[in-house]
């Protein structure tokens, strides 16, 4: 890995093990403001700006990966409290995590994720979680391969007026010696 110091960002270049052909070029994986909301809208699609799924701010990050300037990949996180009596908790969840199609299976998702997982640990946060569809197997896989656990669980999705299958997956970041009384 090469870092490069750019004003308050630390930007990360990465290569990928999975990458055959060297001359493919190099991903740069960081972290995204709020005013480039447009640029991921029109690569990813308009759900991300229509459900709110871009988080910013002090409890939140959104991160991408670029290759040649133009967004490959993205994944978008908040923290907030676990309910009651654990309200003095926090969690980050994963409320989106995209890859462009033509970059899939190059280790995008992975790094994406474990920038995440760093991100929260510093913070402090007790686990990192999200949700992912049943007709998602490559991301279960890859969810199940770097530690999360999965409970299958069927939810009814509003907007389509549906049942959906899939996989809640949580994966403990910290761990906390703690009183019950």
């Amino acid at each position: 890995m090469k870092k490069n110091q750019s004003s308050s960002n630390v930007l990360i270049y990465f290569t990928p093990t999975a990458m055959k052909d060297a001359n493919t070029g190099r991903f740069m994986f960081r972290k995204i403001e709020a005013a480039e909301t447009n640029a991921l809208t029109e690569k990813f699609g308009d759900y991300l700006t229509r459900f709110k799924c871009l988080h910013f701010g002090e409890s939140a990050l959104t991160v991408g990966a670029f290759l040649e300037g133009e967004p490959v990949g993205i994944i978008s996180v908040y923290m907030r409290p676990l309910p009651a009596p654990l309200d003095d908790v926090r969690e980050t969840v994963i409320d989106v995590l995209e890859v462009d199609k033509a970059h899939r299976r190059q280790g995008i998702a992975r790094e994406l994720i474990n920038r995440v997982e760093q991100w929260a640990k510093d913070y402090r946060s007790l686990q990192i979680r999200t949700w992912c569809s049943g007709e998602k197997t490559d991301m279960i896989k890859t969810l199940y391969a770097l530690g999360f656990c999965m409970c299958p669980v069927k939810i009814w999705v509003d907007s389509r007026k549906e049942e959906a299958g899939g996989f809640y997956a949580v994966k403990q970041l910290n761990s906390f010696t703690r009183t019950i009384l």
